[in-house]
């Protein structure tokens, strides 16, 4: 994987912890100021979890093209207005809101690269074992629903509409089960140990998974939980739907026992209890939804119940409403003011930290000396990015600046090298061309697009590296086609931070004079 896959993988993965961590927080307030049925909160912790998934992916999808982006390594100014003229022009409304765009910075990426490739084995390992745990536990519930029996008509047929019950010798735990044909699975020893008035609240209570649909909203979770499982976002928002949907089954089934058969919610509490003390063996399948969880989980579903004295089910279209509300305004905020993934930004970063091998890099530099295009055309035609930076020298595009082969200059972005790629040490085109004193050079390259102001990390612009190498025509030539004399970058140097204008780095005096006589100031 390249570094600008790694790059954006990095940055894929903040945005959902970051969103995600933002959904949650602001669920949790939501329900704990406005007190909800289980049922709606079921729904609510279900839409979070959809949003958290998705949102991500669009904050990848471009806005409505606009003027060219500034990246972080390309700075631009605008010479043409005056201090009070920008000071005017930033109190006027804007036309055009540009959304801000962000990406885990390429150095951070670059330096932690062998750290990021293990974390990649260690999510791709655990995804497969997911994996096969849900094709697993598919085959088993396919296993027990053949190797189940009918139970006889009887009461629980009533309760049960048209959905089939079956028993078990081989179920630990009262299920529901099946996708597109669902049915109610019963542990064989259940039916022999309780009757059936004890049975109804655990049949309802499946039966209540059914009708709300939550084998289906079960199945997406876990494809999800498969590409997102090491993610604590996903982990906590999984824990809360089940917690409510197990809940808001809970009140169903005991709303319609009190309301039917005259039982109360105590009676529905005891039920659980002792059901739960036959069930101690439980064995989770992961496609099946079943009546027991842990302990804390199951006595706070008691608790519940026991205050829930036939609690109303919130009317579908309540909560459709709310859930299209949340994940609307969630997806409107993320879209209007979350950052974007800056994709563009990704790639130019990749290429500015990224390398070719030793050998690669030799190749390339003899073919550049050697004014082969024939052997460059076949080195791109297999796979080589003319963007990529030669170990020691910069990008091609660079490394024929260097050498000032203008025939392979044009070749190269003819093959679409970028005009303004930096790469880390070596500036960008344009500063090669300003190191070497190549005014030809630099004025075909502006004309070819390059950004005349482009601030590159470590090697400053290209006329403070004209300046501070004592080039007085250069420094004469960018002035008049537009640089900015007082452009200054804080440089990373062995003694630290150090500012650096084209004044203050002027090697001569000839340099110095004619700067000052222009307005540069230190």
């Amino acid at each position: 994987m390249m570094l600008s896959e790694l790059t954006l993988f990095t940055t894929f993965a903040v945005h959902h912890l970051i969103i995600g961590a933002g959904l949650l927080a602001v669920l949790w307030v939501l329900t704990a100021i406005f007190k909800s049925s289980a049922e709606l909160q079921s729904w609510l912790w279900s839409a979070a979890f959809v949003t958290s998934a998705l949102i991500p992916f669009a904050a990848m999808i471009p806005d409505a093209p606009q003027e060219e982006k500034v990246f972080p390594f390309t700075e631009q100014t605008d010479t043409a207005m005056t201090a009070g003229e920008k000071l005017i022009a930033s109190t006027q409304p804007s036309e055009i809101s540009e959304q801000p765009q962000w990406n885990v910075p390429g150095r951070f990426v670059y330096d932690i690269t062998d750290v990021l490739y293990w974390f990649l084995a260690i999510w791709l390992a655990g995804s497969l074992w997911r994996a096969v745990s849900v094709a697993k536990a598919f085959r088993s519930t396919r296993k027990l629903i053949s190797s189940a029996s009918p139970i006889p008509k009887n009461s629980l047929s009533e309760l049960t509409e048209n959905i089939p019950v079956l028993s078990s010798t081989s179920a630990t735990t009262p299920m529901a089960v099946g996708l597109l044909k669902p049915v109610i699975l019963l542990p064989q020893s259940l039916l022999e140990q309780f009757d059936l008035r004890q049975i109804a609240p655990v049949v309802l209570h499946e039966l209540a998974h059914i009708q709300r649909r939550d084998l289906w909203i079960s199945l997406f979770q876990e494809m999800i939980a498969i590409v997102f499982w090491w993610s604590p976002v996903v982990r906590i928002l999984n824990r809360r739907i089940h917690i409510t949907r197990e809940l808001a089954c809970d009140i169903r089934a005991a709303n319609r026992l009190s309301a039917g058969q005259h039982y109360s919610g105590k009676q529905y509490a005891q039920s659980l209890l002792d059901c739960t003390k036959l069930m101690l063996s439980e064995r989770r399948n992961v496609l099946a939804l079943g009546l027991f969880s842990k302990k804390k989980d199951l006595t706070y579903r008691v608790n519940e119940v026991l205050k829930s004295k036939n609690s109303k089910t919130p009317k579908l279209l309540t909560t459709v409403v709310a859930c299209i509300t949340f994940s609307a305004a969630a997806v409107s905020v993320a879209h209007n003011y979350a950052p974007k993934i800056n994709l563009r930004t990704i790639d130019f970063e990749a290429n500015h930290f990224s390398k070719l091998t030793r050998d690669q890099s030799e190749l390339l530099i003899e073919v550049i000396e050697s004014g082969d295009q024939t052997s460059l055309l076949t080195m791109i035609e297999s796979g080589l990015d003319v963007d990529t930076p030669v170990v020691g020298d910069g990008t091609a595009l660079i490394v024929a600046v260097k050498r000032n082969n203008r025939e392979m200059v044009e070749a190269l972005l003819e093959y679409g090298a970028d005009v303004n790629q930096s790469a880390l040490g070596d500036g960008n085109p344009l500063i090669a061309a300003a190191s070497t004193n190549n005014v030809e050079l630099a004025e075909f390259l502006q004309r070819q697009g390059a950004d005349i102001n482009a601030i590159v990390v470590g090697d400053e612009t290209a006329l403070i590296t004209a300046s501070g190498e004592g080039h007085i025509e250069m420094v004469k030539h960018l002035v008049e086609n537009g640089a900015d004399i007082n452009l200054g970058v804080n440089a990373e140097t062995f003694k630290g931070k150090e500012y650096r204008t084209p004044l203050n780095r002027a090697a001569n005096a000839d340099i110095r004079s004619y700067l000052q006589g222009m307005g540069a100031k230190d």
